[in-house]
Order: C-alpha cells, then sequence, then structure tokens
C-alpha cells in the first residue's frame, strides 16, 4: 500500500509540513454561503466506514469532543473497504483535492478509500464545517436519536436544522476548492450522516429536484453522493 504525501497547513502561516493539511473555517464569523462547484469539478460526499463508540472517552471529553477520536472497526471495514474502492474506481476518478472532517474515523476513512486511486501527491485538506458544535447540532437530535438517518420521518424544526448544517458544510468545501484553486477533476470528502445528506443538495444547488431526492437516500455508512454540474446521482456501500 501506497503512502500518500501530504501537506500541514497552520492557520496564519505560509509554512508547509509533512502531514495531514488542515483547513480552518474562519471562527467566531458566519460563513459566507457560496455552494457552486466548478464547472469542471465533480465532488463525491463520503459517509465514514463503520466506527468504534468509546463511552468512557465520550464522557470524560463530551460527546462533540469524545466523538472525534473514535477508531474505524477495521472487521467491518476489511470487508467493506474493497466494495468501496471497487464501485469508485470504476467510474475513473482523477482526484484534485480529498478532504475529510476534523475526526480520526473520517481522516481514516479517507486514506483506506483512496489509496492508489488518488496520486500519493494529491493534497488533503482537513474541513471544520464538515463536523459540529454542541449547540449547531442540537436542533437535530430529537429526530436523529429517534428516528436516525430515516428524514421522511423528521419534523419540520429538525429538517431545518439538517439544512442549516449542510449549508455551512458545503460552504466550507466550496471554500476550501477556491482557495487551493481547484478547477477541474475529482474531489472526495468523508463526513457524517445524516449531514452527508444535507450537504450534497446543497453542493448540487438546492434545488427541490436535489432536495427531495437526497433526503429520499438511506446514507449508510460508506455510502456516496456524486455531484456534477448541478446534477446528484447516489452510490450506496452494498
Amino acid at each position: 500500500m501506497s503512502t500518500r504525501a501530504t501537506n500541514l497547513r497552520i492557520e496564519g502561516s505560509n509554512e508547509f509540513s509533512n502531514s495531514l493539511s488542515v483547513y480552518r473555517g474562519r471562527k467566531n464569523k458566519t460563513p459566507e454561503i457560496v455552494n457552486t462547484l466548478p464547472t469542471g469539478v465533480r465532488a463525491h460526499i463520503v459517509r465514514h466506514f463503520p466506527a468504534i463508540k468509546n463511552k468512557k472517552i465520550e464522557e470524560v471529553l463530551g460527546a462533540t469532543e469524545g466523538a472525534k477520536l473514535r477508531p474505524l472497526d477495521t472487521f467491518k471495514v476489511a470487508k467493506l473497504a474493497p466494495i468501496f474502492r471497487a464501485k469508485l474506481a470504476a467510474e475513473n476518478p482523477h482526484f484534485a483535492l480529498l478532504g475529510n472532517s476534523p475526526t480520526v474515523r473520517t481522516a481514516a476513512t479517507m486514506l483506506i478509500a483512496t489509496v492508489d486511486i488518488a496520486d500519493a501527491e494529491c493534497p488533503t485538506v482537513e474541513i471544520q464545517e464538515l463536523y459540529w458544535t454542541d449547540e449547531s447540532i442540537a436542533g437535530i437530535m430529537p429526530d436523529f436519536t429517534a428516528h436516525g438517518i430515516n428524514t421522511s420521518k423528521w419534523s419540520h424544526a429538525g429538517l431545518e436544522a439538517l439544512d442549516l448544517l449542510g449549508k455551512t458544510g458545503a460552504s466550507g468545501i466550496v471554500q476550501a476548492i477556491t482557495e487551493l484553486r481547484v478547477t477541474k477533476g475529482d474531489v472526495l470528502f468523508v463526513g457524517h450522516a445524516p449531514l452527508t445528506i444535507s450537504t450534497a443538495y446543497h453542493l448540487a444547488g438546492n434545488t427541490s429536484e436535489a432536495r427531495e431526492f437526497c433526503l429520499s437516500c438511506t446514507a449508510g455508512e460508506g455510502s456516496r453522493f456524486v455531484i456534477e454540474n448541478g446534477k446528484v446521482s447516489f452510490v450506496p456501500l452494498e
């Protein structure tokens, strides 16, 4: 298995080092909501592979911060990753940028999913907006706890909160694409359900058609939305 060379961008600095790059959203500012992908860019929005919860860590650090440290379930990933990679490779992607939320499980998923498919020199970024804060996720928790990713049973308030999370996530992705001057090729970002659903339809233009389609999809672990030229499709893992 090859090792991808990655870069670390330190906020407020022009220095780069040989580690996973970090893309920081502008803190304490409302993100500019501009969610249009460049015409020549095809985006893949992926839910991370199965992970393992550690209740003790999450009790100590809190749910939001503790969940960042969840590792992948290696036994399940060993079975599922080859399926994901085969489907992805069949689309003949040419990756210009890879990214993940600021968690262990999305970073690991991104590397496992694309090794030997993306070039070793492909830049990687960490998108803060693909995760959440205690405040931003509060609006979806009643529905998510009761119904999981089956958004057809969610309340209007829960869907509105999910919409805002997706709008913010899509904005972070587009901002990274813009700052890194990606104008063609494929980009892949690994995040979390149900945020992958609303992020995908915002990247597809937030049309009623895109919203209805994405909300009807069962975004299980390892599933993938593909957005190109304002159209969105869905690739389940199995």
